[in-house]
This record gives structure tokens, C-alpha cells and sequence, in this order.
């Protein structure tokens, strides 16, 4: 870990939206190689680099389930993945009609497609990884690139109320939810709801993701 990771290191309490660090932190995702990408429940991406890994929960891993040691989670945002090598493009949450030229950017997929005509070929090493502000949602997007020409844009989207049925009680706070995680063995960054994220240390954190 780089002196100026360890300098930018937070604790899940101390939140900020210093977006040159949050630039700093995820720094340790580059280089990483990319494994495979997952689409969960409700559609919910991950994207996952470094080195294979069973999951930790037993019945997971008796499932043959496995993580990449750094992923990558699209929690309550819009996305578009682009694959570079096939001229695909995979959008979820995103309107298509506003985006210019769509075909420039590729031909569009069904998020079903996401494991099995991959998309990113595996061992490509990410080059590039850039925050950035969202104005409209007042929110914190995240941009990620590899070497072959493939990348995905994680754009936060505005907080829809829960249906009547799924409602909390009154008086009872809504859990917040990130935009998006990462998490890496040094630790979890978290981005958003709102112009804000955190970093917490592998030694304190105490789960948040979907990593078994």
C-alpha cells in the first residue's frame, strides 16, 4: 500500500467528499487483471480482478461459487459496460434514446448476455480509474477502464420510494444504501447515497458487500 493510500485510509465513520483521494484509493485497482463479471439479483453488476478466490460462506463454496480478491459492486446506480474487442454494449437503468450515436459506442446486449459472451476478456489489466461528480443526482460515478478498450461507467441514480408492501415503519429509518463498492483485501470503499464516500480498512470492516 502506497504512503499516499495509507495517508488516505478512513475509517466507515469518517466520510468525505474529497474526490482527489477517493481517486488516490482506488489507485490499488489498477493493474489488476480482470476476471469475470456477474450479474446479480435485480440485475446488480459486479465486475471482478485480481486473483480467484472461494467464496467464504460454506454453502457458497460448496456451490463452486468464487470472487475476485478486488470487486467491484454497482449497487444503486445505472451502468454501462463496454466491451472492447466485441463492439458491445451492455446498459441497466440507463434511458437509450437520450445516448448520441449508441452504435458508435456498440451494439447493444441483453444483461443476461453478461456471463456467458465475454464481455471483458479475462486477464485484461485494468489502466484507468477516475470518480467523478454527478450534478444532477448530487451523487459520485466511477468510470473504469482495461487494456483492451473495454470499461464500465457507474452512474448513481435518484432514491426511488419502496413500494407500499415494502415500506419501513414510521419512525424506523431507511438503511442507506452506496452507489457502489469496492472491495479490495486492503479494504472496502464505499460511494454514496450522496456527494460522499468512505474507505474502511480490511482490520475494521465488517462485511457490506456480496462477497460470501
Amino acid at each position: 500500500m502506497t504512503a499516499t493510500l495509507v495517508d488516505a485510509c478512513r475509517h466507515l465513520s469518517d466520510v468525505t467528499d474529497d474526490l482527489p483521494t477517493l481517486g488516490d484509493v482506488l489507485l490499488q485497482l489498477v493493474g489488476e487483471p480482470f476476471l469475470f463479471a456477474r450479474a446479480g439479483y435485480a440485475d446488480e453488476l459486479s465486475l471482478h480482478f485480481g486473483t480467484l478466490r472461494d467464496a467464504k460462506h460454506p454453502r457458497l463454496r460448496a456451490r463452486g461459487i468464487k470472487y475476485g480478491s478486488h470487486a467491484l459492486y454497482a449497487r444503486g446506480s445505472a451502468w454501462l459496460l463496454k466491451s472492447g474487442p466485441n463492439n458491445l454494449v451492455i446498459l441497466e437503468g440507463l434511458p437509450t434514446d437520450p445516448i448520441a450515436h449508441l452504435g458508435q459506442i456498440g451494439r447493444k446486449i441483453e444483461t443476461t448476455e453478461i456471463e456467458t459472451r465475454g464481455i471483458i476478456p479475462p486477464g485484461s489489466p485494468v489502466v484507468a480509474v477516475a470518480p467523478f461528480y454527478v450534478e444532477q443526482v448530487e451523487g459520485m460515478g466511477l468510470r473504469v477502464e482495461t487494456a483492451d478498450g473495454s470499461g464500465i461507467v457507474i452512474i448513481p441514480t435518484p432514491n426511488e420510494p419502496a413500494p407500499p408492501e415494502k415500506q419501513l415503519p414510521a419512525g424506523v429509518p431507511e438503511p442507506e444504501i452506496a452507489d457502489w463498492e469496492l472491495k479490495t483485501p486492503a479494504g472496502l470503499v464505499r460511494a454514496g447515497p450522496g456527494k460522499k464516500w468512505s474507505w474502511t480498512p480490511t482490520n475494521v470492516a465488517s462485511g457490506g458487500t456480496s462477497a460470501g
